[in-house]
């Protein structure tokens, strides 16, 4: 089974407190060398990540937040969990309940089963993590980053892996 990432651009401005995103979730590629220096995913020649996974952030941008949690409904779908795989998949370990809206003691969010290692990292954090790499992907990442420096904003990547 392959190891896909789920990667984010957020932005904000120093006045502003919250986190905007920028251009939805991106997939750059399978690299597995750049999974393990990112965060030390499928990291099979020990290489030392940049930074081991900070998890998610609690102010990510609401593109971010809203693809990392499933709703917990009785409907079918993408995007949807039932009350009974819900529990299960938190009982196994595998997602926690998000419950910033829960209703009356009924969980409403939970983290996908399938989705690990959440992190962030600040653009010169990325750079180091992708030194060395020619992806026309992840360069162009890095330097949407630094486009948001340039213009006096902070600038992170937020990301997870699923297998």
């Amino acid at each position: 089974m392959g190891c896909d990432i789920h990667l984010y651009i957020e932005h904000k401005e120093p006045a502003i407190t919250t986190w905007a995103g920028f251009g939805g979730r991106i997939n750059p590629g399978r690299y597995y060398g750049l999974f393990a220096k990112l965060a030390g995913v499928r990291n099979y020649d020990e290489i030392k990540p940049v930074a081991e996974p900070r998890g998610m952030p609690d102010d990510a941008s609401w593109i971010a937040d809203a693809d990392n949690r499933l709703y917990i409904t009785d409907s079918e779908g993408e995007g949807y969990a039932s009350p009974e795989n819900a529990a299960l998949w938190v009982q196994e370990g595998n997602s926690k309940y998000i419950d910033n809206e829960a209703e009356a003691g009924k969980h409403v969010w939970v983290t996908h089963p399938d989705w690990h290692s959440h992190s962030w990292l600040t653009p010169d954090e990325y750079s180091e993590a992708i030194s060395g790499t020619s992806g026309s992907g992840w360069l162009a990442i890095l330097a949407c980053l630094r486009s948001f420096e340039s213009q006096g904003e902070k600038a992170r990547v937020v990301f997870w892996f699923d297998n």
